[in-house]
């Protein structure tokens, strides 16, 4: 009985004893948990490189830990390093890094500890601890382990999951008639009601962003070969080195760096990313200085980078997160039009080419879903849901541009709204909103404009000229202006939980404008009266309605996830629709794209072409107009669509290890050089990242030339 006393009252007091060490001990939060493991880590990799398997830069593969500083981590993997942020790693992964370096003195043992138990992954701290609990640390490890026992698990913050993602069912395969011309088909299952769909579409977070592109790679179980037991083919594209400039500047190609810029010359743009604030940075996506090429996007080395300067003139009033930017193809294109989900429109420009920064709301109610612009800047189209109807409706919102900067070589001097400019926005107006009938939630937007490819003449000497030298007021102007104004153009719209695609005749629109400026001096004259009134210039919709759009077919197509009006000319004309599952539709366009009216049956699915699965983004080849670029999200991969007399093809794919989860792209305008420069935005890796896909040449800069690869 004295035995079973004293048992007994040991562990009474070793109970007690632990519930006291338990009380000395509460988990740090993520944050100091993290900025500890850091820098333990920075103290690990300082004596050697770590090694660790992770899914960060593509499938789950070897991962060296080659630096740590600043809070970045420098990671290399198939012989490509990249700097990655501590803060945007999963919690598991950061983890595993820690865990990497379990050879580490026992305090920063303890530091990988304490993110586990903040972070919520207990078993993994458990077997941390309990090691240090037999020998280098036991009084702190039995603390840990100790409070581990007694918190219940709801006590412990969960880790980050991965957002949720939607998994849909594959749409039936093409439809292809006795004819043997391939087709779309509606699957007409799974579709969301038009409340739901309004919510998803409007959530800007990153989880709601995630949900509406819809399958990534990992969930159709890492791609087409994954069925015959095989690896997918993911190459690790060789990547330029990087070299050191003068001060803080880099580049890959060319060189030695010289003193002399040259012909300098470089191509900006707006990032949008989600989860932080408006989530806008400015980049510079190449620059062509000093004998050298930069091909890396690389943050202004004057500047301006986070976040976009312009966010002084419209972020107080936008909120909510920016739904979308777009630019005009055809020529330069120095601002961005960026809405906003609350309905405010911006613009922002480079370093060197903006404009006044002007700001547009749209009318209370109107919910905006996406943007796109004309092809030479002359309108901005929205796509809207205007809340304010039962049922809910969805429009489109046009919008006209005014490009002018007093003193800017290539601009107009004057205010044109409407016409075609260098995008050096000074004004947007309003003009009205169209109803897309049969449409409840537009997903996609894309217009183009008839345009024959002349250049635009001084209309004194008949050189090439500009923008600055037209005066509209004189009869030589307007005659000369007239040949370059488009006359016809078209949209293309998407409702995606719809399973619908709407076509829009611009021609209405651009037919009046050319009219209103290149016709007699008296009609001249109205569009110098501007204002935002409804009668004065440009005019809205209500005071003048024969320059109405005109919506003039409705197709079903089954989940259409992107769309492409394309630049073809004439009865060339072609446009893109992608479907969930890899086909990109091809449609002509017969009138719908020329001066010439359109006719019954103009519009129709003509061919179908199979790139990856879930291709959610469609994008120009700029400088030509017979390719596409397709961005299939479910297989990671990019693909260039030919079109031609013969049909539509696809000519080349880019896959890349790099690529975690590519979501859009844009080919980059270039000046003083020849070359072919992707950029590709990859949404779970957090990135961009840019591929050259030809030749280089400093045409204006001693006509030197570089292939794409080592050679």
């Amino acid at each position: 009985r004295r035995a079973a006393l004293r048992t007994l009252a040991a562990l009474v007091l070793a109970a007690a004893l632990a519930t006291a060490v338990a009380e000395d001990y509460t988990p740090p939060t993520v944050l100091a948990a993290r900025t500890a493991l850091v820098a333990a880590l920075a103290r690990a990799v300082a004596r050697a490189p770590l090694e660790v398997t992770l899914d960060l830069l593509g499938p789950t593969a070897r991962v060296q830990v080659l630096a740590v500083a600043d809070g970045r981590l420098t990671l290399r993997r198939d012989g490509g390093a990249v700097e990655w942020p501590a803060e945007r790693l999963r919690p598991d992964q950061l983890l595993a890094i820690g865990e990497a370096g379990i050879a580490a003195p026992p305090a920063d043992r303890l530091a990988v500890a304490d993110f586990a138990l903040a972070t919520g992954q207990r078993a993994r701290a458990t077997a941390l601890l309990e090691p240090l609990a037999a020998t280098a640390q036991p009084e702190a490890a039995q603390a840990r382990l100790a409070w581990l026992r007694q918190a219940p698990a709801a006590s412990v913050p969960p880790p980050a999951p991965l957002a949720e993602e939607a998994r849909p069912t594959d749409p039936p395969p093409t439809v292809v008639p006795a004819g043997g011309t391939a087709v779309v088909a509606p699957d007409g299952k799974g579709r969301l009601t038009p409340e739901a769909a309004l919510r998803l579409v409007m959530d800007r977070s990153p989880a709601g962003i995630d949900r509406r592109l819809g399958p990534d790679a990992e969930s159709y179980r890492h791609g087409p070969l994954a069925a015959k037991g095989k690896a997918e083919p993911f190459p690790t594209i060789w990547q330029a080195p990087r070299q050191k400039g003068a001060g803080t500047r880099v580049f890959q190609v060319g060189g030695p760096w010289t003193k002399e810029a040259g012909d300098y010359s470089s191509t900006q743009g707006q990032v949008l990313y989600a989860g932080a604030g408006l989530g806008i940075d400015r980049v510079t996506i190449i620059e062509m200085s000093s004998n050298t090429f930069t091909e890396s996007p690389e943050p202004p080395w004057w500047g301006g980078f986070r976040p976009e300067p312009n966010t002084k003139e419209w972020g107080p009033a936008a909120a909510g997160g920016a739904v979308g930017i777009a630019r005009g193809i055809l020529t330069w294109s120095n601002c961005g039009v960026i809405v906003f989900a609350n309905g405010v429109v911006g613009t922002a420009g480079t370093c060197t080419a903006f404009g006044s920064d002007p700001v547009l709301r749209l009318p209370p109610g109107l919910l905006p879903t996406a943007v796109c612009v004309t092809p030479r800047n002359e309108f901005a189209l929205i796509t809207v849901v205007d809340i304010t109807s039962k049922p809910h409706r969805a429009q489109l919102a046009v919008v006209a541009l005014t490009g002018c900067k007093p003193g800017f070589a290539h601009e107009w001097q004057t205010p044109h709204p409407g016409m075609p400019n260098v995008a050096m926005l000074a004004g947007m107006k309003l003009l009205g909103c169209i109803d897309l009938p049969g449409m409840a939630v537009p997903t996609a937007v894309s217009a183009s404009a008839e345009y024959d490819g002349q250049r635009l003449s001084d209309p004194r000497s008949g050189n090439i000229g500009s923008f600055r030298d037209y005066d509209l007021a004189t009869e030589g102007s307007r005659g000369a202006m007239k040949g370059y104004v488009s006359g016809a153009g078209f949209a293309v719209v998407a409702a995606t939980y719809e399973d619908k695609v709407a076509f829009i005749d611009l021609q209405p629109l651009f037919q009046y404008y050319r009219a209103m400026y290149c016709g007699g001096a008296d009609t001249y004259q109205r569009t110098c009266a501007q204002g935002p009134g409804p009668k004065q210039w440009p005019f809205t919709f209500t005071a003048e309605p024969a320059q109405l759009p005109q919506v003039v077919a409705v197709e079903r197509v089954p989940e259409p996830t992107a769309v492409l009006a394309g630049l073809g000319l004439k009865d060339q004309a072609r446009a893109y629709v992608a479907c969930r599952d890899g086909r990109i539709a091809v449609y002509r366009l017969g009138g719908l794209a020329t001066e010439a009216p359109v006719a019954a049956g103009d519009v129709a699915a003509v061919e179908a072409v199979q790139v990856g699965r879930n291709p959610v983004s469609l994008a120009y080849q700029r400088y030509t107009r017979d390719e596409i670029i397709a961005v299939s999200r479910g297989d990671r991969e990019l693909a260039w669509i030919r079109s031609g007399a013969g049909g539509s093809t696809v000519v080349r794919r880019l896959r890349d290890a790099r690529l975690v989860d590519p979501v859009c792209c844009e080919v980059a305008e270039t000046h003083g050089i020849e070359t072919a420069l992707i950029t590709v935005g990859d949404f779970k890796g957090q990135k961009i990242v840019n591929y050259r896909f030809g030749e280089l040449r400093f045409v204006t800069n001693g006509g030197a030339k570089y292939g794409c690869g080592p050679a």
